[in-house]
């Protein structure tokens, strides 16, 4: 299992086209391996932008894992950078949602933070 920590903030409005490319390629050049049956190899997103004031839209935002490449690509391809306001932005809440993301309990357990910020602290 791989899930992705993606920084969905404004700031990432000048990287975001490229991050969506890679996270899609990426995941497609896994499945070409052949390495993995049906469903054993499975990919999730999670979405993180800022805490109130500086971004009322959502904190995080999860996708289920799913080891369609379609529905993930689509999850990919829907996400817009927005919002934010300060620095740091809210990464320790998205890797918080890693802990309970729905992880195969016999799956090797990926996480990929991808960022252009530090990170506020939990609840903060």
């Amino acid at each position: 299992d791989i899930v992705f920590l993606l920084d969905a903030t404004g700031s990432m409005q000048v990287y975001i086209e490229q991050v969506r490319d890679t996270i899609q390629s990426l995941c497609e050049r896994l499945v070409a391996t052949g390495k993995w049956s049906g469903g054993d190899l499975r990919f999730g997103l999670i979405a993180f932008r800022d805490h109130p004031p500086q971004d009322s839209t959502y904190i995080t935002h999860q996708y289920p894992f799913d080891s369609d490449i379609l529905a993930v690509k689509a999850n990919i391809a829907n996400l817009k950078a927005d919002g934010g306001g300060d620095g740091p932005e809210a990464q320790c809440d998205a890797f918080a949602c890693v802990l309970n993301a729905g992880w195969k309990d016999e799956a090797t357990k990926v996480a990929i933070l991808i960022t252009d910020s530090p990170p506020h602290g939990i609840g903060e």
